[in-house]
């Protein structure tokens, strides 16, 4: 069933994905992702990009497992309704450029100087992102906006900064610092609403 969250025309489509070993080595697995696996390498990009999975071993009790698996799925259905619901008051509150630069030295954990100011190369990245903000792909229509703000830190890390490799590249976004900046960056979105 598909579950998508909407911001304006800006739509995410969320999946509904579950898998097994079929060899009895691991149990059934199954979550929510905007992720749409194909192959491996994308299978693997869900699974880390998914912190909440429901595991179903092969067990006797494994019907049991599943009518639990359907409760959560249920709950995980929920959050998608809220997130959309969060999303789209983001995409109704305002920011000023004060606010916005704040926000972007926040969710880039951006030091400042004994003066308060930041560094030439802390300044670059700032220019980076507010460029973005306001050019960036789909943008137009949220400047101004928190969640044009939040969409500004997350595509600059995706399409504008630079990475040694693809793969550091994905493993930044999926697992790493970059994981955890976009997901500073949503919580300092949501005290602005």
């Amino acid at each position: 069933f598909p579950v998508t969250i909407g911001v304006k025309d800006d739509v995410v489509d969320n999946y509904l994905l579950l898998s097994s070993s079929h060899d009895g080595t691991r149990g059934i697995q199954a979550m929510f992702t905007p992720i749409r696996v194909v192959c491996n390498n994308t299978l693997s990009a869900a699974y880390g990009s998914h912190k909440y999975r429901v595991n179903i071993t092969h067990t006797k009790n494994a019907s049991q497992q599943l009518r639990k698996a359907h409760e959560i799925m249920g709950i995980s259905n929920l959050l998608s309704n809220e997130l959309n619901e969060l999303f789209n008051v983001m995409a109704h509150t305002r920011i000023n450029d004060n606010a916005l630069e704040k926000f972007i030295v926040e969710s880039l954990d951006l030091d400042l100087d004994e003066k308060g100011e930041l560094s030439t190369r802390g300044s670059n990245i700032v220019s980076s992102v507010r460029e973005y903000y306001e050019v960036g792909p789909g943008q137009e229509e949220f400047l101004g906006t928190v969640w044009g703000a939040y969409n500004a830190v997350t595509g600059y890390f995706q399409n504008v900064r630079e990475y040694k490799s693809s793969e550091s590249k994905m493993n930044d976004i999926m697992f790493g610092q970059i994981h955890n900046k976009n997901n500073k960056s949503l919580k300092l979105a949501m005290d602005l609403v």
